[in-house]
């Protein structure tokens, strides 16, 4: 999914039901053709973490707060 705040901020986000998330391939894929500011893994843990390729882990519930800062 892609959140297009702006010409300049999007953020790809994939979602995830495991608590410990992988990123799909096809999500590098579309983040090298997008060049999203910001990249997320909503999944169903509470911590948030880095995850490789400047992607961050990050709860549902914490997700929203960041929509909401945007």
């Amino acid at each position: 999914m892609i959140l297009e705040f702006s010409a300049r901020e999007k953020w790809a986000i994939e979602i995830k039901r495991s608590s410990s998330p992988s990123i799909s391939k096809g999500f590098h894929v579309a983040c090298q053709e997008l060049k999203p500011s910001k990249k997320w893994v909503i999944y169903s843990g509470k911590d948030q973490f880095n995850l490789p390729g400047e992607v961050r882990a990050i709860s549902l519930i914490d997700f929203m707060n960041e929509v909401t800062k945007a």
